[in-house]
């Protein structure tokens, strides 16, 4: 499914979920041209681990599959970074200060 435009209750609840936190990121899938993968996005709520790959689709406006996996094109870069990157200036202003684990 696409995402047209960035939603704001999806970032207000990653600010309150994600401050101070990590979010752990896993490569589902590369598509057969190279030019796309998909993540599953998870974070730390309360002692459970808890999919944010919706909001995190939302909040990006980037698309997600069934599964809410984030869907994110580019290819020749570390794109879990990337993907971080972006999050982390939409909902802090601050590319660096949202950190990530690749599991």
């Amino acid at each position: 499914m696409t995402v047209k435009t960035p939603c704001p209750r999806a970032i207000a609840h990653l600010q309150q979920l994600l401050e101070g936190k990590k979010i752990y990121l896993t490569l589902m899938s590369v598509s057969s041209t190279g030019m796309s993968r998909k993540f599953k996005c998870l974070a730390v709520n309360n002692g459970d681990i808890v999919n944010i790959g919706y909001d995190v689709a939302h909040a990006l406006a980037y698309r997600y599959d069934d599964d809410h996996n984030v869907i994110i094109k580019g290819c020749n870069m570390d794109m879990a970074f990337a993907l971080t990157y972006n999050l982390s200036c939409a909902l802090f202003d601050d590319g660096y200060k949202l950190k990530h684990s690749t599991i």
